[in-house]
């Protein structure tokens, strides 16, 4: 009891404030890009690589420091923010001693190098892998936590083990990119045991035509020179990206299961109709190559994120981890600022409804708010797959049309909850079907709804009085307009596909 006490006032009082981390991080890569004379750092290694990977690093430590040491009172909750931000600290003093490089990643490791780079404590080799900043955080994150410990409980060997622990989970995060690296020549049918240099090499050969290499400049900000550099960065931040979001995932399952609570069949139906609308108003003639499935496996995860952000901010009490924010963040800056801004207006979004339900204001247009969410995860797809190029008029008409389907699954679903009459449900039923005519240009959709609206007029009572849900009527309608009027055409006419 008084043990439980202790840590819940630990965690009030301290907690695991990530957005004090990040601040942390991006100072001292700012100041030592000018402390080293540099002209500025780049937005890259400022709000992306470091933090994907510094995050990525604490969040493993954390779980493991959970896992082993959560009868240690208070530890859990002082390894960070505390120790955290003391290790990004001292590993920017580190960082300043002319021994170890200063480029950002430095040149990969080959397989040699990883083992001497592990026997040696990450000492050597000097102007190879990590940098100095990176080595540093990983030996205050070995020292600190392990004396914190042994203070607390005068255990010598257990603190070496977390000492040990929290410097290999630091390092295997820190060597991932050199991993990652060697891992892809491998697949790739390279040789996988040369240098780094004659890997980058490569790497720059196979990155061409990816989506990490085309339109880089515009997405990310990265100026002129050094895209292949840029590439390579993006390309292994992303899997690092993902690792971390498997961490996060198992750090936090009780949330995620929390966010499940509820689960409607419907959920499948607009998830199906959000992933296919969205592909068709994205889809277009540029090719994708082997290296973009780490930028589709990041997206994907963008999505979850999202959906999870949704559903955490509809429970009551919220109760989430901040990591989840900086997480989901993250994956939208990797893929560029498109996304990001599309992630931007799905957070603008959430805070309405938020606004809306906390001050009772239009509580009947709450639907309206719920309706737009899959509207904007649509557009997220369409930014993804044009890679930041301008959405061509047939993709943005693909987008209103299934904003059409979302507003009606709302209204349907809102209907029935207040049980409005036949009256009200045709003529809001009347309304899309001639917004969608107008959107499609062509009759063949409002037949569709006509039918369907049809059927619900004739089983309106009886949907009232049973629990399911009509919206999943809707979104069968949406999947079939979906066939009928944008996919069956472009397969019978690919030009018209957009280029």
């Amino acid at each position: 009891m008084i043990k439980s006490r202790i840590l819940n006032g630990l965690e009030n009082q301290i907690g695991v404030n990530w957005a004090y981390i990040s601040f942390s991080l991006i100072a001292a890569v700012f100041l030592r890009a000018l402390i080293f004379g540099e002209q500025y750092a780049t937005p890259l290694e400022v709000f992306i690589w470091y933090p994907v990977l510094v995050v990525t690093g604490f969040l493993l430590v954390k779980m493991f420091a959970k896992r082993f040491f959560s009868n240690s009172v208070g530890f859990e909750f002082r390894v960070l923010p505390i120790t955290a931000i003391l290790a990004i600290s001292l590993g920017f003093v580190l960082s300043l001693l002319p021994f170890w490089g200063r480029v950002t990643a430095g040149m990969p490791l080959s397989l040699s190098q990883l083992a001497t780079y592990v026997l040696t404590l990450g000492i050597y080799p000097f102007q190879f892998g990590p940098d100095g900043f990176l080595r540093g955080i990983a030996w205050v994150m070995a020292i600190v936590p392990a004396i914190f410990l042994y203070k607390e409980s005068k255990d010598l060997f257990k603190s070496i083990f977390l000492g040990v622990l929290s410097w290999a989970a630091m390092t295997f995060v820190f060597l991932m990119p050199s991993l990652i690296l060697i891992i892809t020549m491998l697949f790739n049918s390279l040789p996988f045991t040369s240098t780094g240099a004659v890997m980058v090499g490569e790497f720059t050969r196979l990155n061409l035509f990816s989506y990490w290499g085309d339109g880089q400049l515009l997405r990310w900000f990265t100026g002129f020179g050094g895209q292949a550099t840029n590439a390579l960065l993006l390309y292994t931040a992303s899997w690092i990206f993902m690792l971390g979001s498997i961490v996060w995932s198992i750090s936090n399952f009780d949330l995620i299961k929390q966010a499940l609570n509820g689960f409607k069949v419907s959920w499948i139906f607009s998830a199906i109709c959000i992933v296919l609308f969205g592909f068709l108003a994205g889809s277009s003639h540029q090719g994708w190559i082997g290296l973009d499935a780490a930028a589709w496996g990041v997206f994907v995860l963008v999505l979850l994120f999202s959906w999870l952000y949704v559903r955490v901010n509809t429970l009551t009490p919220v109760q989430t981890d901040e990591s989840m924010l900086v997480f989901w963040l993250l994956g939208l800056m990797l893929l560029g600022w498109p996304v990001f801004l599309g992630g931007v207006l799905l957070a603008i979004t959430v805070y309405c409804k938020d606004q809306i339900k906390s001050l009772n204001l239009m509580t009947s247009w709450e639907w309206v708010a719920d309706a737009l969410v899959p509207i904007v995860m649509v557009l997220l797809f369409a930014l993804f797959m044009r890679r930041g190029a301008v959405l061509e008029p047939v993709a943005i008409q693909i987008v209103l049309m299934f904003g059409l389907f979302a507003f009606l699954a709302g209204f349907v679903g809102y209907a029935k909850k207040v049980k409005l009459t036949k009256i009200w449900l045709s003529a809001g039923w009347v309304v899309i079907a001639g917004l969608l005519w107008i959107v499609a240009g062509v009759f063949s959709p409002v037949a569709i709804m006509m039918l369907a609206g049809v059927f619900v007029w004739m089983f309106w009572q009886k949907i009232l009085e049973y629990s399911w849900e009509p919206d999943v009527l809707v979104w069968g309608v949406a999947l079939l307009v979906l066939l009928v009027v944008i996919w069956l055409p472009r397969v019978a006419h690919p030009e018209l596909i957009p280029r």
